[in-house]
C-alpha cells in the first residue's frame, strides 16, 4: 500500500469527486492509497468500520477507485492502477 499526498483546489476536488463518486462529497482532507486490489481492500476497510461512499469504479485515468469514509470522518480513496479501456 502506498499513500499519495494530494493538494488540490476546489475545481480539482470537484472533478475528482465526479470521477470517483459521481457527486461532490469531499471534505477538507482526503487521503489516497494505492492498493493491489481495490475491491478486496474496500471490502476489508468496510468490514473494519469504514462507510462505503462509492464502490470501486473505473476512471478514465487508468485506475479502479473506491471511496470510503473512516469512522473519524476522513475520506479515503483506495485506487488500483489498471489498463485504460
Amino acid at each position: 500500500m502506498r499513500a499519495t499526498p494530494e493538494l488540490t483546489n476546489t475545481p480539482q476536488r470537484h472533478l475528482i469527486d465526479q470521477l470517483e463518486v459521481g457527486r461532490d462529497v469531499s471534505r477538507e482532507i482526503r487521503v489516497a492509497f494505492q492498493v493491489a486490489d481495490a475491491r478486496a481492500s474496500t471490502d476489508a476497510v468496510v468490514t473494519l468500520g469504514a462507510e462505503l461512499v462509492a464502490p470501486p469504479t473505473r476512471t478514465p485515468r487508468g485506475s479502479l477507485n473506491a471511496r470510503v469514509e473512516a469512522p473519524d470522518g476522513v475520506q479515503l480513496t483506495l485506487f488500483e492502477p489498471i489498463e485504460p479501456e
